[in-house]
């Protein structure tokens, strides 16, 4: 239920509550549909599903589930927005991956750079100076270190 401070209630389009025979399995599926009560009525209310996997029990309500839900937001914009957004999400995982690899390998490789991890590892530069330094270094422009 921490997930619930995260605000997860209104990010999932499905609830799915596995290992739906055991213990307490019931009483999240109430807890999940009081809290969905809660929450401002929209075109598509989040489901409360429950299986149990290993035994392939509410695989095909929770597949039907997802079909339905797909087909309420392709009758709506809502499902090239979606696309839209995941695409350009994944563009910029993959340059922060890129850029990420980029800074370890030269880190690695070109001794001033390395000095300079050595001393924030040694304590004798704070973790802000030295990432602040090997940016300076590696893309000559401090511009990007005023965007967070």
């Amino acid at each position: 239920m921490q997930a619930l401070k995260a605000g997860i209630m209104e990010i999932a389009d499905l609830f799915v509550v596995n290992k739906a025979d055991r213990e307490g399995a019931q009483d999240a599926v109430r807890d999940l549909n009081m809290i969905l009560e809660w929450l401002p009525m929209e075109k598509w209310r989040p489901k409360v599903l429950t299986t149990v996997a290993v035994r392939n029990e509410g695989m095909e309500e929770m597949y039907e589930a997802i079909l339905e839900h797909k087909n309420q937001l392709m009758q709506t914009d809502k499902w090239q927005e979606q696309r839209k957004q995941r695409r350009m999400s994944h563009c910029f995982s993959i340059m922060e991956q890129q850029v990420t690899s980029y800074i370890r390998k030269k880190a690695g490789e070109v001794t001033e750079l390395k000095k300079v991890i050595e001393n924030v590892g040694g304590g004798e530069l704070d973790p802000y100076s030295g990432a602040e330094k090997i940016i300076k270094d590696l893309f000559d422009s401090a511009d990007i270190l005023n965007y967070s």
